[in-house]
């Protein structure tokens, strides 16, 4: 399993860090950041998009725990194997 879905992420602003100083942040959400500013997005929905990938770790846990269960479907099968 990745080593960073085994740690907490936190949504700050349109930033997607963790809670580590091992490990380096995970993402921004804001297109500016890029160079891509001429993207229209709002700063509402760039910390928004940015709580939806903090979720992911939590994600994959409700995944992996459904796929242990044996009722998962194929394709969340797929995604937990894709990860382990």
């Amino acid at each position: 399993m990745l080593r960073a879905l085994t740690l907490q992420w936190q949504a700050v602003g349109p930033l997607v860090e963790v809670d580590s100083l091992g490990v380096a942040d995970i993402c921004t959400t804001d297109p500016a950041m890029f160079g891509q500013g001429h993207f229209p997005r709002s700063d509402a929905e760039s910390c928004e998009i940015a709580r939806f990938i903090a979720a992911a770790p939590a994600m994959y846990a409700l995944l992996t725990d459904w796929v242990t269960e044996g009722s998962a479907p194929p394709d969340a099968v797929a995604i937990v194997e894709r990860f382990s």
